[in-house]
């Protein structure tokens, strides 16, 4: 719970506790401040929301880390230099603007990397869903307006352990050198499933 209430960030198990809980605490206290006033206005609904935004929501320890690669659709090298760096920024923006946060946006013409960090209430689908949707219209209507531009339907997703992230974002930020070298890790540029490694099934015996 939030400081200025002066409650402990209990998490009530149903409403009918959480309402319990207020009431009580007007009686030890008459003159609490802006949690009772919105209940004496009968906006009970609102108080309860907020509590357990700042409260319980706020009680979740997480640390996700995230790969996601996709490419331009069937491959086509759109994604020229002066475009990237504007690109880059469009992604880094509606990260935030959902609530994720950017750790590195990279690539070269025909793909783009994003390592992000995230909370328990937004999902990977969403991420890639919104992020896809905002650099697509930043490319139709301002870097190339008047062309058609896709992405492809599907991307590729990796979860990352807290120790791989710094080596995963220096891969990120060096892309252009690593594909111009060819020092690719091949796990981290599928882009769909039909890229992905086949593996040969085994019997059981």
């Amino acid at each position: 719970m939030s400081a200025r209430f002066g409650w402990s960030k209990i998490a009530f198990p149903d409403l009918q506790t959480c309402c319990k809980c207020f009431y009580n605490s007007r009686l030890r206290n008459p003159t609490s401040g802006s949690l009772w006033a919105m209940l004496r206005r009968s906006q009970l609904k609102q108080a309860v929301e907020l509590w357990m935004r700042e409260g319980s929501v706020s009680r979740v320890y997480s640390e996700i880390y995230v790969h996601l690669v996709w490419a331009t659709k069937g491959r086509e090298p759109s994604l020229l230099p002066d475009i990237r760096r504007r690109l880059y920024e469009v992604i880094r923006k509606q990260c935030t603007t959902i609530g994720v946060d950017p750790l590195a946006v990279g690539g070269v013409e025909d793909h783009v990397h994003l390592l992000v960090t995230f909370p328990t209430t937004v999902s990977i689908s969403e991420i890639t869903r919104r992020v896809k949707g905002a650099s697509s219209h930043f490319m139709s209507h301002e870097a190339v307006p008047g062309k058609s531009f896709e992405w492809q339907k599907g991307y590729g997703v990796f979860t990352l352990h807290r120790n791989s992230v710094e080596s995963v974002r220096r891969y990120i930020d060096r892309q252009e050198e690593h594909h111009r070298k060819r020092t690719l890790i091949g796990d981290l540029e599928i882009v769909s499933p039909k890229e992905a490694p086949q593996v040969e099934a085994c019997g059981l015996g």
